[in-house]
């Protein structure tokens, strides 16, 4: 009876051990998949004359937004850009004006989502930045349970 339990938690933790594995290769493949939908965004420049250009990549799942080097927001996918704050004090706008990209994850515990923020300073010094939810692995554990 005693390896039957043991065997048990092994199982349980093998599978937990593998959930956490299969969730951080899944949102480095987010990462990855953002950077790379930045880029191939970056190279059609016509918006930088429009903005709302910019609508055609939208999704519902990735969010655009194109910030003024003063950190005005001259474009966003998914609110009211007037209704908005000054981005310039955001980690990874900071990044990208000084180093040409930056990243940056923020957790909502309420939400149970990670939203990932990856920043692109492009040649006229504003900054493209596209984002993404995922679900965060302590939501993930809860629903598996």
């Amino acid at each position: 009876e005693e390896k039957i339990n043991f065997r048990f938690l092994f199982i349980g933790l093998l599978s937990i051990l593998l959930t956490a594995i299969s969730i951080t290769l899944f949102q480095e493949q987010v990462k990855e998949d953002l950077q790379n939908s930045a880029g191939i965004i970056a190279k059609n420049d016509d918006f930088l004359t429009d903005p709302n250009l910019l609508a055609v990549y939208a999704s519902d799942k990735m969010r655009i937004t194109l910030i003024a080097p003063s950190g005005q927001i001259q474009y966003e996918s998914s609110a009211d850009e007037s209704q908005m704050e000054n981005h310039l004090s955001r980690p990874e706008i900071q990044s990208a004006l000084q180093n040409g990209f930056g990243e940056a994850m923020r957790q909502s515990s309420t939400l149970g989502y990670d939203t990932y923020y990856y920043a692109l300073r492009l040649q006229n010094g504003s900054i493209l930045r596209v984002s993404m939810q995922i679900r965060n692995m302590y939501s993930i554990f809860e629903k598996a349970l």
